[in-house]
């Protein structure tokens, strides 16, 4: 008989044989190895298998068969003889062929021997895995849970599933809780009474598990999910791929996806996640936590592969490690658990070994700034020595945070992420990249005098002082949660203050960075200055005193009646007039301005931005804008609901009324007595 009969599927297993002398018994057992947990393994004999040293060449292929194999019409089950369920199927019914002459029974991949009982493989049936799908289709359709047709099944607690005390034969091994398994045939015979199966039925990133998405903390609705945070409070949000956000929020990024130690044939070295962000975000390395099924890696090593970026300026290592008093890292890098690999200021990538006795060295280089390399045999470089740490399939988790910076403003920043696995034969993962966007808004607001007509337009009022919110009471007319802004270079355009963000580096640009003006400029901030924003507190006052000193939430509209505010996430805001406009009165509630989808308009006010070298004059500048229009009445004029300003109208009317009253008594009284 062919030797590919004693055999098994390319992709699932690997067997090896010793030659001994013939014998029979029942100490035969399979052991799988790199099983996955969870998943049941289900055990079905097929043939009963001996072996003989001495058997000839019956079949005239070249080589001695010295496993044969045999298979009875009868079988015990339960102490009761039955027909064998697998004769049946295999050589009774359609497309069988009988040769009474020879004695023989055939299907399309073996022949049975009346006279011996025993079974050969077919010439013509060299397809090995139509004959592993043939006999796979017999098994799932014999076996019956009230007579089930498998000697034994086992769901894999670990990485390993043992079957023994077997009698010699040849076997089929079903991974049936895998919708995607492919079967494994395998032999037991006296010379090979041990037979260790590495299952390598598994695929990394099944049904397209790789995913990034980003938490939004202000969704509510369908799906929404409760987490805890670090510090074991509760959050309420939900994994998504689009949010929004203000400037200088820290938002959170998680990237998941579903591990196997092979490929198919190829055992899994490491696993690489390269991300790329927009220029606007600014990652916090101190927060990246990696999570394979449940355990968290603590020793993470910073690599930096490019020269221009300073390692000092992050102290991110891992929650494990640290750096000494020079900066560098402490620990092996050689033992580290993972790597963070930084390209530049937008570019990380994020290494994971995935395999144990591996050596970590930097490079160099924008592409690949690393080697990992890992302990193969010295006489087969083919041969790898190391083994798969985790078990497999796992779940890997990374989340991060980022912060978003001023240059997100009115745009969306995106966060890209692509998944790669590396075997010996090299890279196999996809490269289809997983993106999330993080929408920024701005906000326009037009100061008019209550005066438009359909023939002309209303007339600009500059002056108008507002105070800007997030909630508003409309019953008590309060409001609360300032939005703390900053002026920026151009007149009447103010952006999210994000002095107060903590972020680790020190190449973080803030928006009083970004938008370095001039303090004469900034009336009526006179007191705003950029690294030291209020000096006449006192040399003993912290940053963070006169951080919060010099925090604002009021704009001016300038001459044009146009503001423009910066860098705001999706939603509802409230504006207070604390001043009106010269010669107008002052709004008594608020004004509600939504920012959002759909609400967009284009300011052009002939602005510049901030100098560069390229354009050393500036270059104009069109904000896109959630725009609302916000009218004022002339002096004297009543609001069109109250407030004090209405107050104020009605009592000095009542006045004007009883004094009115009085004097008309008064009169009439008079006249009585002249008459």
């Amino acid at each position: 008989m062919k030797r590919a009969f004693a055999l098994m599927m390319a992709l699932v297993l690997v067997l090896s044989l010793s030659i001994t002398t013939y014998a029979t018994g029942n100490d035969g057992s399979i052991t799988i190895t790199n099983a996955t947990k969870d998943h049941t393994y289900k055990l079905y004999k097929i043939f009963d298998a001996t072996y003989d040293a001495n058997a000839e060449d019956t079949d005239g292929d070249g080589t001695k068969d010295t496993v044969s194999y045999s298979i009875t019409k009868k079988v015990m089950k339960n102490g009761t003889e039955i027909d064998n369920p697998i004769f049946t199927y295999m050589f009774t019914g359609d497309g069988i062929s009988v040769d009474e002459e020879k004695g023989t029974i055939s299907n399309a991949y073996f022949t049975y021997v009346e006279a011996t009982g025993l079974v050969t493989r077919n010439q013509n049936a060299n397809n090995d895995k139509e004959i592993f799908d043939y006999l796979a289709a017999m098994v799932r359709e014999l076996d019956q849970e009230d007579a089930p047709l498998y000697l034994e099944k086992k769901t894999a607690t670990d990485k390993t599933v043992l079957f023994e005390n077997l009698a010699y034969g040849y076997y089929l091994i079903d991974k049936t809780a895998n919708a995607d398994a492919t079967e494994v045939a395998v032999t037991i015979t006296s010379n090979t009474p041990a037979v260790n199966v590495i299952d390598k039925n598994q695929k990394p990133n099944a049904n397209d598990s790789f995913n990034k998405l980003v938490w939004d903390e202000d969704y509510r609705g369908e799906g929404q999910e409760t987490r805890l945070d670090e510090n074991g409070d509760e959050m309420i949000g939900k994994w998504v791929e689009s949010t929004s956000a203000n400037v200088g929020d820290i938002i959170e990024w998680q990237i998941s996806f579903n591990t196997t130690n092979y490929d198919g044939d190829d055992v899994i070295m490491y696993y690489t996640i390269r991300d790329e962000k927009s220029p606007s975000l600014w990652i916090e390395f101190d927060d990246i936590e990696i999570k394979v099924g449940n355990k968290t890696l603590t020793k993470g090593y910073y690599y930096c592969a490019n020269d221009a970026i300073d390692t000092d300026e992050w102290s991110y290592l891992g929650t494990g490690w640290g750096k000494d008093a020079d900066g560098n890292p402490t620990g092996d890098p050689n033992t580290a658990e993972w790597y963070l690999i930084h390209y530049t200021y937008d570019e990380i990538e994020i290494v994971i070994p995935w395999m144990d006795d591996y050596t970590f060295e930097g490079v160099q280089s924008a592409t690949k700034g690393y080697e990992l390399t890992f302990d193969f045999d010295e006489e087969d470089e083919n041969e790898i020595l190391s083994e798969s740490i985790y078990p497999s399939p796992s779940t890997v988790v990374i989340t991060y945070t980022a912060a978003v910076g001023p240059d997100a403003a009115g745009s969306t920043a995106t966060n890209s992420a692509v998944l790669d696995w590396i075997t010996v034969e090299g890279p196999l993962g996809p490269d289809t990249p997983q993106t999330t966007e993080t929408k920024v808004y701005n906000m326009g607001i037009t100061k008019v005098a209550n005066d438009g007509t359909a023939t002309s337009a209303a007339t600009r009022l500059a002056g108008a002082i507002f105070e800007l919110y997030r909630s508003y009471d409309e019953k008590t007319n309060t409001y609360s949660d300032p939005v703390n802004v900053i002026p920026t270079n151009n007149e009447g355009v103010y952006i999210l203050d994000d002095i107060d963000t903590e972020i680790s580096g020190q190449n973080k640009v803030y928006s009083r960075e970004m938008y370095d003006v001039d303090k004469e400029a900034l009336d009526p901030w006179e007191t705003y200055i950029l690294n030291d924003p209020n000096p006449e507190a006192g040399e003993e006052a912290t940053q963070e005193e006169l951080i919060a000193q010099n925090r604002r939430n009021d704009v001016v509209t300038p001459a044009s009646g146009q503001v423009v505010i910066l860098g705001l996430e999706a939603g509802t805001y409230y504006l207070k007039e604390t001043k009106a406009p010269e010669g107008y009165n002052q709004l008594p509630t608020a004004a509600v301005v939504v920012v959002g989808e759909g609400y967009t308009s284009t300011f052009d006010n002939g602005y510049k931005t901030l100098p560069t070298e390229e354009h050393p004059e500036g270059i104009d500048v069109k904000y896109s804008v959630y725009n609302k229009t916000v009218e004022n009445n002339r002096g004297f004029e009543l609001p069109s609901t109250g407030g004090e300003g209405t107050v104020m109208l009605i009592t000095f009317g009542s006045m004007i009324a009883m004094a009115f009253a009085v004097l008309m008594i008064t009169q009439k009284k008079m006249s009585i007595y002249r008459d």
